[in-house]
């Protein structure tokens, strides 16, 4: 969680616009890669790309162990916060911790949480 927060805080603080694309068809941004695209300045997928799954998980060793509930709540209001940041969709950001939800491109941008759907990127969006 660390080095997502480390690449989230650079990105928020960087001077310059950035745009965050999930490229190809089948590509992917799960979990840390959720909140690093919801922190761009333009959050951008392949239509047929999937993003979300970003629900924290505790992991012992040969065990999956339950979540403490404030590493939940925690993760939703930042995710959540993220969203709000760039005026994108805070009830489906905080679904992909809470749910474990997860769409392809076309339905984040119809749901509002990513800016765009590209099936490559041009340098004219700003």
């Amino acid at each position: 969680m660390k080095t997502t927060r480390d690449i989230v805080d650079l990105i928020l603080a960087s001077p310059i616009k950035t745009v965050i694309f999930v490229h190809k068809e089948g590509g992917w941004a799960y979990s840390a890669g959720t909140f690093i695209l919801l922190a761009g300045d333009l959050a951008i997928t392949h239509p047929e790309a999937s993003i979300g799954a970003a629900q924290p998980r505790e992991i012992a060793i040969d065990e999956l162990k339950e979540t403490d509930p404030k590493i939940v709540e925690g993760m939703a209001s930042w995710i959540k916060s993220l969203a709000l940041i760039n005026q994108r969709n805070p009830e489906v950001a905080e679904k992909f911790v809470r749910e474990n939800l997860t769409l392809t491109g076309k339905e984040a941008k119809e749901l509002g949480i990513i800016d765009e759907t590209a099936k490559r990127l041009r340098c004219n969006f700003f």
